[in-house]
């Protein structure tokens, strides 16, 4: 059966019950008709071809999930109760939708931050030969040091400083020696 024959039976299920039903029906009646032609009485035929058949509804519900696709049929189910159930409480429905759009934006917004600090690599060529320069004596770069360093370094491609502000009492740096690209 093709996929848009199944989607038509879930949007017409009383059609495809009603074709069900004639077709289970069918099939009892010729076998019903088979036991007659073995000597047995009407009667007894219909009772023995609906034992051999089985359980009528579950037959039913069997060839119905063939018939349709079965994930979609219960997912537009579920939908429907669910609408139901949020406009039979609009105050639940009003703090459900109102969670969940916070919900939502906190993580959108915790995750560009991350995204934009921890995951993106840093907008350079080159970042694995990026090295942090320190000095030893009090970890602080003056003004005119910076100049000097920036101005007549030919070790690097390009420098760039970075200024904080760190507690009044300077505290001990480790120099990092840059190596040369090779």
């Amino acid at each position: 059966m093709s996929w848009l024959a199944r989607l038509r039976n879930l949007v017409r299920e009383n059609h495809l019950s009603r074709d069900i039903d004639r077709e289970m029906a069918f099939h009892i009646a010729e076998r019903t008709d088979d036991l007659v032609a073995t000597g047995m009485t009407r009667r007894a035929a219909e009772r023995e071809a609906r034992r051999r058949f089985g359980n009528y509804g579950t037959q039913k519900e069997r060839t119905r999930d063939t018939n349709i696709i079965a994930w979609l049929d219960v997912l537009a189910k579920d939908v429907r109760y669910a609408a139901r159930a949020l406009r039979a409480s609009p105050a639940y429905t009003a703090v459900a939708v109102l969670s969940l759009g916070l919900g939502i934006g906190a993580n959108t917004a915790v995750f560009s931050l991350v995204d934009a600090v921890v995951l993106r690599s840093l907008p350079v060529q080159h970042p694995e030969e990026l090295v942090q320069v320190r000095l030893d004596n009090n970890g602080y770069f003056t003004n005119p040091i910076w100049e000097q360093l920036r101005d007549h370094q030919d070790v690097f491609h390009g420098a760039f400083a970075l200024a904080t502000r760190t507690s009044t009492s300077p505290r001990r740096a480790r120099s990092v020696s840059p190596r040369a690209s090779g």
